[in-house]
């Protein structure tokens, strides 16, 4: 009979909670699920681990075969441990005098996306897609700075790329500079 009472107790604490939530439309949000409001609805959405944002472009090297979204400066899918990485100081299409600055891992993991951009070479190119426009670099240049944790470099900030990764050589990043082809 006591078990019988605790199962019914829990089954109306349950009851409970359930339009409880559901008449206050409260809940805690975890961090695996985003909160949408629009107007008097009110979703939330499991991710699953994964965060649904929108992506804002897409960066694609033909010749590697590297076909990547990227993601809002601010978003937390913005991270090098995930996607391609576009970095604080970039200036996107469209807003002036552009630059983007765009980093990712290489070496053997999943998430090593330039792992190629070292068979880049003078000439090749570099598709950046965004605002529904297809903005083709031209590779200029390639080489090897000291890793610092910065990028450096003389830009020019009239339509340029850059990207970076670790590279094969100990203590050093590989920088990929390109511009903008004007058709």
């Amino acid at each position: 009979m006591l078990k019988k009472s605790v199962l019914i107790s829990s089954l109306l604490l349950t009851i409970f909670m359930i339009n409880y939530i559901y008449l206050n439309n409260s809940r805690v949000i975890t961090k695996n699920e985003s909160f949408i409001s629009s107007g008097n609805l009110k979703k939330i959405i499991v991710n699953n681990g994964k965060n649904n944002e929108h992506s804002i472009g897409e960066i694609r090297i033909p010749k590697i075969g590297l076909k990547r979204k990227l993601y809002d400066i601010n978003s937390s899918q913005n991270n090098v441990d995930e996607n391609v990485t576009i970095l604080n100081g970039s200036i996107l299409p469209g807003e002036g005098n552009s630059i983007i600055f765009l980093a990712a891992h290489s070496g053997n993991g999943e998430n090593a996306y330039f792992d190629k951009v070292k068979y880049l070479d003078e000439g090749d190119s570099i598709n950046l897609f965004y605002n529904n426009i297809n903005y083709n670099y031209e590779v200029l240049k390639k080489k090897e700075v000291p890793k610092t944790g910065h990028i450096s470099g003389i830009w020019n900030y009239s339509d340029e790329i850059v990207l970076t990764t670790c590279s094969d050589t100990k203590g050093k990043q590989l920088i990929i500079y390109g511009i903008l082809k004007k058709d």
